[in-house]
C-alpha cells in the first residue's frame, strides 16, 4: 500500500532452465565426443502479470467500516492486532469465497494470541483467541456494504452495545465460520488494522452497488435477572435486555435510485444477565 491505497507492483520476467532437457544433453556427452552442454536459460514470463493484476478493478475505496473497542483489556486487543495483521493484505477474487476460519485457522498460543472474553452457553468467560468476533463483525460489515453474497455468519447469542443490532457476526474454531462470496465483477483486495481504539475494515474494488441498510423496531424485549455467583470462574456482565430485531439490506445500482434487490434478515438475542461475582478470589 502506498498513502492508504493500494500499490500495483509491475510484474517482470525471470529467467527458467529445463532441467529435464539440460539432464539428457549431460547424458548424451558424457558418451559423445563433444563433451559441453548447453545450459543457457530462457525468458519465463510470471503466470499472474502487471496486466492481470489490472484486470479485477481493484482500484477504488468502496467501504469503510470501523468497531470500537475496550482498550482495557489488553490480551484482547492483542488478538484483534494479530488476527487483523493475517487478514490484512487478502484479494478475493470475482467469484471467490472468504472464510475468516479458513484464513485465521485455530487460534493458538503458537500464533500469538492469547486469552480474552469469549461467550459460552450465554456467559461470559475467558478463552484463547477471545475478541475475534470483533474482527469477525467488521469483515461481515465489509462484505454486507460491498454488497457481496454472505453465506454463512452467526449473530452473538446476546447483543453488544458496541456492534450494530442484527448486523454483527461471531466466530468459533472450527464449528462457527464467517464466509461470502465476491459475486461482483471485480476483484476485493480487503485491508484491517487496529488503531485509536477500533478495529478498521477498507474494502478496495470498483463500486458495483450502494447499499443501503434498514433496521426494524426491537421486538419481544425481554428484560435481564440479576444474578449473583460465589465460583473462582465467575466473570462479571453487564445487563442487557434480549430482542428480536430485523435488518434489511438493500442492493441500489451504484450512483442510481434503482433498487434491485432487497433480503431481511431476523435476529434474536436472549437477554444478558446481570452476574455479580461475589469471591473476592475470582480472577475474571
Amino acid at each position: 500500500a502506498a498513502n492508504g491505497k493500494p500499490r500495483l507492483v509491475p510484474s517482470v520476467d525471470g529467467l527458467a532452465l529445463d532441467a529435464d532437457a539440460v539432464g539428457k544433453r549431460v547424458v548424451a556427452a558424457i558418451s559423445g565426443t563433444d563433451r559441453t552442454v548447453d545450459v543457457s536459460p530462457s525468458v519465463a514470463r510470471p503466470p499472474f502479470t502487471t496486466e492481470d493484476a489490472q484486470k479485477p478493478g481493484v482500484t477504488t475505496l468502496v467501504v469503510d467500516f470501523k468497531s470500537p473497542f475496550p482498550t482495557n483489556d489488553t490480551t484482547r486487543t492483542n488478538n484483534l492486532v494479530v488476527a487483523t495483521k493475517r487478514i490484512n493484505g487478502t484479494y478475493v477474487p470475482p467469484g471467490g469465497t472468504f472464510s475468516l476460519n479458513g484464513i485465521l485457522g485455530e487460534r493458538t498460543t503458537d500464533k500469538g494470541y492469547a486469552d480474552g472474553t469469549v461467550i459460552i452457553n450465554g456467559r461470559l468467560t475467558r478463552g484463547t483467541g477471545g475478541g475475534i468476533s470483533q474482527v469477525s463483525t467488521v469483515i461481515y460489515n465489509m462484505a454486507y456494504f460491498a454488497g457481496a453474497d454472505i453465506q454463512e455468519f452467526t449473530a452473538h447469542a446476546f447483543f453488544i452495545p458496541r456492534y450494530p443490532e442484527g448486523r454483527e457476526a461471531t466466530v468459533y474454531w472450527p464449528t462457527v465460520d464467517n464466509r461470502w462470496k465476491n459475486d461482483t465483477p471485480f476483484g476485493m483486495l480487503l485491508q484491517t488494522w487496529v488503531e485509536g481504539g477500533y478495529v478498521h475494515g477498507r474494502v478496495w474494488s470498483t463500486k458495483t452497488w450502494d447499499i443501503k441498510s434498514v433496521k426494524g423496531p426491537r421486538r419481544n424485549v425481554v428484560p435481564p435477572k440479576t444474578i449473583r455467583s460465589d465460583s473462582l470462574k465467575c466473570y462479571p456482565q453487564q445487563p442487557n435486555p434480549g430482542f428480536d430485531v430485523t435488518v434489511t439490506r438493500q442492493w441500489f445500482r451504484h450512483a442510481t435510485t434503482t433498487m434491485v434487490k432487497s433480503e431481511s434478515v431476523r435476529t434474536h438475542y436472549v437477554p444478558e444477565d446481570e452476574v455479580v461475582c461475589t469471591n473476592p478470589a475470582a480472577t475474571p
